[in-house]
């Protein structure tokens, strides 16, 4: 029955993550197939090829962006609330990094205005502001670059940030 094979696809682009990327994408794909309304299969996508992006040339890195914007895209507004949340940042990270300011500034500022009581604050308040200033200083606005820079310091923190500390592209180039 369908659960079975949406359980089974699952796991089989969990099991190919790492090895065969392409087998898991196509598991991907095919759930999200038969389960059109589920937000997690575009999510798990978005991540997939966020994942590729690390990897790869600038303009390869470009078209993959795009295509993972287009998942979280998918993903978010499937979504609640609650699930819409947590989608922002990734959002923000992958529209900047597709040549999307537009959109990066639209959900860093959306992070920003967003105060929840699930831990998400601090990184809402970090990630938001490190996204604004690299489109302002994209845009050749160093002094909200700047700005911007001082205020993602000032977040209280997150279990996240705790353990793998702040995001530093910014304070980079500025540089």
């Amino acid at each position: 029955g369908k659960p079975d094979n949406l359980r089974l696809l699952e796991h089989s682009s969990k099991f190919f993550l790492i090895h065969d990327r392409e087998l898991a994408r196509k598991s991907l794909k095919k759930a999200r197939s038969l389960d059109r309304d589920n937000p997690k299969w575009p999510t798990a996508l978005g991540h997939l090829y966020r994942l590729d992006m690390n990897a790869i040339s600038l303009k390869v890195k470009g078209d993959v962006a795009e295509k993972a914007l287009e998942q979280f895209e998918i993903a978010y507004d499937l979504s609640t609330d609650r699930g819409r949340e947590a989608l922002l940042q990734y959002l923000a990270k992958v529209a900047f990094a597709a040549n999307e300011p537009a959109k990066a500034k639209k959900h860093a500022e959306t992070m920003l205005r967003h105060s929840s009581s699930n831990g998400t604050n601090g990184n809402n308040m970090h990630y938001g502001n490190i996204i604004l200033g690299r489109v302002a200083l994209a845009a050749n606005d160093v002094a909200e670059a700047k700005k911007r820079l001082v205020k993602a310091g000032k977040t209280p923190g997150s279990p996240n940030l705790n353990s793998f500390g702040p995001n530093m592209a910014l304070a980079k180039e500025l540089l």
